[in-house]
């Protein structure tokens, strides 16, 4: 069983994303921007699952290639975003 790029790289996408939302929502310190940030989150999750799917020569469903990574991604984002959140404000 080899390792699972896109999993990874959705993992990774989450960190950084996480990241610079803590990071906005601090400096704008507005609610309405962390609503923003969390949506963003679902649309950037998206299209990067859609590019992963099509760079992988659509070998897996759209559905799976979807759900594989999905938990990591949305665990990941809300780990950061809560830890870079309080470490930075």
């Amino acid at each position: 069983m080899g390792i699972d790029y896109v999993y990874w790289i959705k993992v990774f996408a989450g960190v950084i994303y996480g990241f610079l939302s803590a990071l906005v929502v601090t400096l704008l310190q507005e609610p309405p921007y962390t609503y923003l940030m969390l949506f963003l989150s679902v649309v950037v999750y998206i299209a990067l699952a859609e590019v992963l799917w099509r760079a992988s020569g659509m070998a897996m469903r759209r559905r799976q290639s979807y759900l594989n990574g999905v938990g990591g991604y949305a665990g990941v984002y809300l780990l950061t975003w809560f830890i870079f959140f309080n470490v930075v404000a």
